[in-house]
């Protein structure tokens, strides 16, 4: 169909705007087979190989995209004669290294707010999802032109194309006429397509990591004579340990370590699945590029020099990456320890110390910590399923290697040692669906680096970085240690355990003091050391001595044995009274002793043992050597239930407020950025009102006045007692600018204050707004930010002046549901103001939760929208309202929604949408679920 002049309701700017939107497009992605393929805009340099490409499609394929006979095809046929203009007419290619493998593309059809799109695929790359990732790019890019849906017509034998149509994700609406198959894509719902996106990539990524942790073959290349060289103990760990081929390269030596060797990778008989490199940094990218047309599929770079010395070694890395692209390898490291498979018996490191198979994964980001790690769980006696050193993570991140373990049937729990999170957003989605089948523990260092950016607003203040990092955790179900003792000690409880479903904790013991101390430490860690009820104390006294303490914690006295021990803990366990127990047991002899023997296998409630004064044991339960390491642990791992059970019926917040139209007002609000810098600007405080106003957000009643005259009306009209707020360019905190008049109660001290605004502010005064003042009650701070890399977080906190300063705050990520709105305000310090303080009324907590629920779905749904201030808020006992808000926007850049790791990728504040979480609070659980949460 023609284009025709014109652009559809809602567009952006310009081709210059377009073009902006484009660039973000271009970028490789995994394909279902896992292969790398390069996704791009057309380009006029791109006729001869966009000829070439539809001159080798076969006769069938060449019917489906033209309905006949090969057209001729004119240069403007091919790529747009003024380039791709989101708002006419778009062309993207899929390229394997540098041929062309897949054309999707869209033209405006004349007159409606939709665009036609049509796509072809070379034969020998068709099933393998190339159609569907440029249309999830095509769908993105009209979206973000404006227009309303897709529409495209296919030969009703074409079922491959079909297929694609009704799977991407979108709301299509089909009928048949003559043959042919008419689809139309609606373009308004997100959700699905984000998620079925998410899934396709999942599957994509997990398949592109098999070469590398679970090969037949493995080449080494860099391994010399040297026997205690790094190539040469790697060399010789993987000869020991791997039973699959192992093959050597090396430009001189005829065999290296017991192991013939080849001058170069393409000498080599068969194709190796992973390639180990081990030569100067220098020469890395060179190897790599050997490797690439060698055919092999993987490469760990195991050589220190690349970004983490500056300098050359970033040019360095980025080339290596963009060796990796062209061939469609993935590239682990560099600069990593390598990685370890025990179920293959595949040790490709060169650490000295070895593994014992277990089920635990273990991803490290610092090469040193890998190490620490790896000797720690080998003397604390812990399984390993599988190692993987991140490094510089050029390429394979732990979001690729979560994907993986997911469904690893060794694996039953992932640590993660992180100095940084590449792609926050993306780990949102993918750690959050991991985290209900398998618990992640997570050691993050960085804590005490916090306020990067410069605070603007109060809510901006009070969601520094690691908070940020805190939330992101915690919406996840992430769990946070904070020391290395920490992660390994949760690692060893849900090892073999299910997660507490609860808080509630019995702790049973021979010796009263530790006891003590066990309870201080669970009341510290958030745990309840409930009394046992009068029933179960009862069947108690029948196996522990007379003057043994039955309430909790239980206290069964010197003479106790680990039999009467199992005996106490099984009948506690079946009680339902509690959710976890806790042996604390002191060798009172001070001699050694036998080893007790505590097998635990209940499947319901966890346990863990804290052992004294020499004491040791053997069986399933884990151990710990103090009280305090064993509650930590415990407290830990019942975050991880509570997260369970919440997560489980979770629904993100509804209102009848249609969002889009939000969006667009806002859009429309955006003030033109100076030289072409995305600013945030604040809005008016008119513009600000109006907005929450339509989200359903409750505002004291208000109206805005130019002139002392029109003032004075307004106050009359709202009614005295009221308040004056001048709105002034570059103020954002009124009370500091004495921008700010309380308890106007006539006319003239209406046109007083006026006129003092006036003098006060010049020609930076744009308006006066009136607004009844508000009865008092208790003060909150509602608020948003858009962290440049996680994403929207709602922030709740003490409210009024002193927000910062009391430093009482929950954040959270966006959307969230009315049960997270609520547990935000119930960990508050000051939350006790709401329930009634030293006489005073209750507050009722739903309307509060309400607006944090509907200012999560406007940060969600409006990217624009950057930070976001209602301070304070006013609760009362007859509801809440807002008295002051403020609100900061700036343009936003739809990114594509798969992406791997480029060479050179913008780090714009992409919105964290509903979509992207999931509409009804549970968000992406991952393409499919083969197993239940620990």
């Amino acid at each position: 169909m023609n284009a025709s002049v014109g652009s559809p309701a809602g567009a952006r700017g310009g081709r210059k705007d377009g073009e902006a939107v484009l660039g973000v497009f271009d970028r490789d992605v995994s394909a279902a087979n896992g292969r790398v393929v390069r996704i791009r805009p057309s380009r006029a340099s791109d006729l001869d190989a966009l000829r070439l490409f539809y001159d080798r499609l076969s006769d069938r394929s060449t019917y489906q995209r033209f309905f006949g006979l090969r057209p001729v095809l004119f240069d403007e046929r091919l790529h747009p004669p003024g380039g791709n203009d989101i708002r006419e007419r778009v062309v993207m290619l899929a390229l394997d290294h540098l041929e062309v493998i897949g054309i999707g593309e869209y033209s405006r059809v004349r007159g409606r707010d939709e665009a036609e799109v049509a796509f072809a695929v070379a034969d020998s790359h068709q099933h393998e999802g190339i159609a569907t990732v440029l249309l999830e790019d095509l769908a993105l890019i009209a979206r973000e032109a404006g227009f309303r849906c897709l529409v495209a017509e296919t030969l009703a034998g074409n079922d491959a194309m079909q297929l694609v149509f009704r799977t991407v994700g979108l709301t299509q609406r089909t009928w048949y006429e003559q043959g042919q198959v008419y689809v139309e894509l609606d373009l308004a719902g997100e959700e699905l397509l984000e998620d079925n996106a998410e899934g396709r990539d999942w599957t994509a990524a997990v398949a592109s990591l098999r070469p590398l942790l679970s090969p037949a073959h493995i080449v080494v290349i860099g391994a010399g004579r040297d026997p205690w060289s790094v190539g040469r103990i790697l060399l010789s760990n993987l000869v020991s340990s791997f039973p699959g081929r192992v093959s050597v390269v090396h430009p001189t030596e005829k065999t290296v370590g017991g192991v013939p060797a080849v001058a170069h990778v393409a000498d080599l008989d068969a194709v190796a699945d992973l390639a180990m490199i081990v030569v100067p940094a220098a020469n890395v990218v060179c190897v790599a590029d050997e490797c690439g047309r060698a055919g092999v599929a993987a490469v760990v770079v195991i050589s220190a020099g690349f970004a983490e010395t500056g300098g050359d070694g970033v040019n360095r890395e980025r080339d290596l990456l963009a060796t990796a692209r062209r061939y469609g390898m993935r590239v682990l490291g560099p600069n990593c320890l390598g990685l370890v498979s025990t179920h293959l018996g595949l040790n490709a490191t060169f650490m000295r110390q070895s593994m014992t198979p277990g089920s635990i994964a273990i991803a490290s980001q610092s090469g040193g910590i890998g190490i620490v790690l790896a000797a720690e769980v080998a003397h604390r006696r812990l399984g390993v399923s599988s190692f993987v050193s991140l490094g510089n993570k050029v390429d394979i991140s732990g979001n690729d290697v979560l994907r993986y373990w997911a469904d690893d049937p060794s694996t039953s729990v992932v640590l993660m040692y992180l100095e940084s999170i590449g792609d926050p957003r993306r780990f949102a989605r993918v750690a959050r669906a991991v985290s209900r089948r398998v618990p992640i523990v997570a050691l993050k260092s960085g804590r005490s680096e916090a306020g990067k950016r410069g605070a603007r607003s109060h809510t901006a203040a009070l969601a520094t970085d690691d908070v940020a990092i805190d939330a992101l955790f915690a919406h996840t179900g992430v769990l946070r240690a904070n020391t290395l003792d920490q992660m390994l000690d949760v690692a060893a409880l849900l090892a073999g355990q299910p997660a507490p479903s609860g808080r509630r904790v019995a702790l049973v013991g021979n010796a009263g003091g530790p006891l003590v101390l066990a309870a201080d430490s669970a009341s510290a860690n958030g745990l309840d050391v409930v009394e046992l009820s009068a029933e179960l104390q009862h069947r108690l006294r029948v196996l522990v001595p007379d003057a043994a303490s039955t309430s909790n914690p239980v206290d069964l006295l010197a003479t106790v044995n680990a039999e009467s021990m199992h005996a106490v803990l099984g009948e506690i366990a079946a009680s339902g009274e509690v959710d976890a127990c806790a042996v604390v047991s002191v060798n009172l002899g001070g001699e050694a002793v036998t080893p007790w023997q505590l097998d635990w296998t209940d499947t319901s409630v966890p346990a863990v043992a804290v052992l004294l004064g020499g004491l040791d044991a053997t069986g399933t339960m884990p151990t710990y050597p103090t009280p305090e390491r064993a509650m930590d642990a415990l407290g830990l791992a019942a975050t991880r239930g509570t997260w369970l059970a919440t997560t489980a019926d979770e629904r993100i917040t509804d209102v009848h407020v249609d969002l889009m139209a939000l969006r667009r007002q806002v859009r429309h609000s955006l003030p033109a950025p100076p030289d072409g810098l995305n600013e945030p600007a604040w809005l008016t405080t008119a513009d600000t009102f109006g907005l929450l106003e339509t989200l359903g957000i409750p505002i004291a009643p208000w109206a805005v006045g130019r002139s002392g005259r029109e003032c004075v009306q307004h106050a009359q009209r709202l009614g005295f007692p009221c308040v004056l707020k001048a709105d002034v360019v570059g103020v954002v905190h009124k009370s500091d600018e004495s921008a700010v008049v309380l308890g106007v109660a006539s006319a003239a001290m209406v046109r007083r204050v006026v006129s003092g605004f006036r003098h006060r502010f010049g020609d930076r005064l744009r308006q006066v707004v009136v607004q009844q003042q508000a009865e008092p009650g208790v003060e909150m701070l509602i608020g948003a930010v858009r962290d440049p890399a996680i994403g929207p977080m709602v922030v709740v906190a003490a409210g009024g002046t002193e927000a910062e300063l009391l430093g009482d705050r929950s954040v959270l990520l966006a959307p969230l549901s009315a049960a997270r709105a609520r547990w935000a305000l119930e960990r508050l310090r000051t939350f006790p103001r709401l329930r009634g303080f030293r006489g005073r009324p209750a507050v009722p907590v739903d309307p509060l939760v309400d607006i944090i629920g509907r200012i999560g779905l406007l940060m969600a749904t409006v990217p624009e929208i950057v930070e976001l201030d209602l301070n304070p808020v006013i609760a009362a006992s007859h509801g809440c309202v807002a008295v002051d808000a403020r609100v900061a926007v700036a343009p936003h850049v739809v990114y594509p929604l798969r992406a791997m790791r480029q060479p050179h990728r913008p780090s714009g504040a992409a919105a964290l949408t509903a979509a992207q979480i999931g509409t009804n609070g549970r968000g992406f659980d991952g393409p499919r679920r083969r197993r239940s949460a620990r």
